[in-house]
This record gives C-alpha cells, structure tokens and sequence, in this order.
C-alpha cells in the first residue's frame, strides 16, 4: 500500500509542475518589443505630462488644441524586421471631455525622416462616459511598404485632431508590436 501511495503521490506532483509550467506560449510568440507608456518612466510626448487624476500614479498624456501630439514611443526596425508582416496591439486607457471625441492612437510607418503611411485608430467608441477613465483595445497590421520603399521605423503616438475645446488624456498605455 505503501508503494501505491508514494506513486500515486509522485504522479501527483509530476502533473502537477507539468500543467502548470506549460504555458501557451502564443501569446508571446512573434513579439518584437511590448512596452508600458506611462509618464513614470521616459518616453516621447513629454510636452503633454500633466500631473493630476490620472488612471494609476499621478502623470497622464493631455492633448489638447494647443497640443496635438502625446504619449508615444518610435520602434526602429532592425534588418529582420524590414519585410515582415508586423501587428501593432494597443490598449490603455482614455478620458476626453467630449462624448464624440476626435481622439486617436496613430500608428505611421517611415523611411528615415519621411512618414509613408498615417493609420489612425479611433477609439471613441471604447469612451462610454465622458471624463470617465475608459479601457481600450484594438490592432493593426500595419501595412507593407510600396515597392522600393524601406521602411526604418513605426511610430505609435497619441494624436487629437482640430479641435477647439477637448481634452483627450491617455494613460498606462501599452504597445506590443509583434511579426506575424
């Protein structure tokens, strides 16, 4: 009986760190850089730090008319990178003053110094209740270059087109770029 109890035990334990250190390693697979945007650390759009009510600690992104551009971080792409299909992941969170906010995230492509493509993501649809901290998601696969072109980076940034009186805020923005 001994015997019986020491292996049922041993099987036990066996599954038990099996199941339990295997992963589904999908989620993972194929990332480039994933990175959390948030003004408790350096990142681009330092213009647009304001201190006050943010969503965690106590610096948010505030774009606003007088500044159109916010958070945002530049991926250079390394020689393997070039040619692949890469998928940009958003998600944060955002507040804005206005139900139908002009708000986006905005993901550009680039050769050097030269932008190629602008896609905007909106998320006014994830803005369930003005100058209320509301979750976002979303992707895109961000498209190839035309013929010729190479691209050198992807920039992902907040943006708040023409728009006199809003205030969109972004904060714990995260970004994962990922090869597909």
């Amino acid at each position: 009986m001994g015997i019986h109890k020491n292996l049922i035990l041993l099987i036990g334990f066996v599954s038990t760190v099996f199941f339990t250190s295997c992963e589904d390693g999908s989620s993972q697979r194929g990332v480039i850089e994933k990175i959390n945007l948030n003004f408790e650390n350096k990142i681009l759009g330092e213009v647009t730090k304001t201190q006050g009510e943010a969503h965690s600690g106590i610096y948010f992104s505030r774009t606003d008319a007088a500044n159109a551009f916010g958070i945002g971080y530049s991926l250079i792409l390394q020689d393997a990178q070039i040619d692949k299909k890469i998928k940009v992941i958003i998600e944060g969170w955002a507040r804005t003053n206005i139900p139908q906010s002009r708000g986006t995230i905005v993901i550009t492509t680039n050769q050097k110094d030269s932008m190629i493509t602008w896609n905007p993501i909106w998320i006014n649809g994830s803005i369930t209740e003005p100058n209320k901290w509301c979750y976002f998601k979303d992707s895109l696969l961000v498209p190839r270059a035309p013929t010729g072109i190479r691209l050198t980076c992807i920039n992902v940034f907040s943006y708040l087109s023409k728009s006199e009186f809003e205030k969109f805020d972004i904060d714990d923005f995260n970004v994962t770029f990922k090869a597909e």
